[in-house]
């Protein structure tokens, strides 16, 4: 009796390669790593696996409780390509003017700035909604509603490269210390220098534990 050889297929084997809904099918059932294995297999496997159908829920799964993905408004990407754009946008700390400038940042005083500011700050008073900013295109940085820190004076921002000799990519606010940015676990930014927190995004809707959570 003749069997299949190391480098040959059975019939049942050819059958399930041409089977484009079997191999579709069995595609819905992997993960992202299984799936480029499979689209590695054959031209056939290769077809089923990159299809919009297989990667639209995997792209949901994995935003659904993400703060910033850029990649789900890329709609002239495949499903697939948005999904791999979106991971390496969650490990990129350069933001861009655009978003930048398209969030609400929470924002509060840290200890090391000093009681005068604590004592006002809605953050650790717990009066009051918590503090908000914006930023703006034409360079100005203001507040979401008045608060405590609310001052007639303007307040100006613009990308710095350098933070005390240290080469990168921060946000100076006036002649305040400049802002670290990083990301957070939920693909949200983070900013904060000797002073101060920011966070973002965050909308009007989000309750108040899950902004305190995010200033922590």
């Amino acid at each position: 009796m003749n069997t299949p050889t190391e480098t040959e297929t059975s019939p049942a084997q050819e059958e399930v390669i041409r089977n484009t809904d079997l191999l579709q099918e069995i595609c819905k059932h992997l993960g992202p790593k299984d799936l480029q294995v499979c689209s590695r297999v054959s031209h056939a496997f290769r077809q089923a696996a990159v299809q919009n159908a297989i990667w639209e829920p995997l792209c949901e799964a994995l935003w659904s409780d993400k703060k910033c993905v850029p990649a789900r408004d890329r709609t002239e990407l495949s499903a697939r390509q948005r999904y791999r754009l979106s991971l390496l946008q969650a490990k990129d700390i350069e933001i861009s003017s655009a978003e930048l400038c398209s969030l609400t940042w929470l924002f509060r005083f840290k200890r090391s700035a000093g009681d005068y500011w604590v004592s006002m700050d809605p953050f650790w008073t717990r009066e009051g909604p918590l503090c908000k900013r914006t930023f703006t295109e034409n360079g100005e940085y203001t507040a979401v509603q008045p608060d405590p820190f609310t001052h007639d004076f303007a307040f100006r921002w613009r990308f710095a490269k350098t933070k005390q000799g240290k080469k990168g990519h921060y946000i100076k606010v006036n002649n305040f210390p400049s802002l670290v940015l990083s990301r957070t676990k939920n693909w949200g930014w983070r900013m904060e220098n000797e002073w101060v927190v920011m966070a973002g995004p965050v909308h009007d809707s989000d309750d108040s534990k899950d902004c305190r959570e995010a200033l922590l």
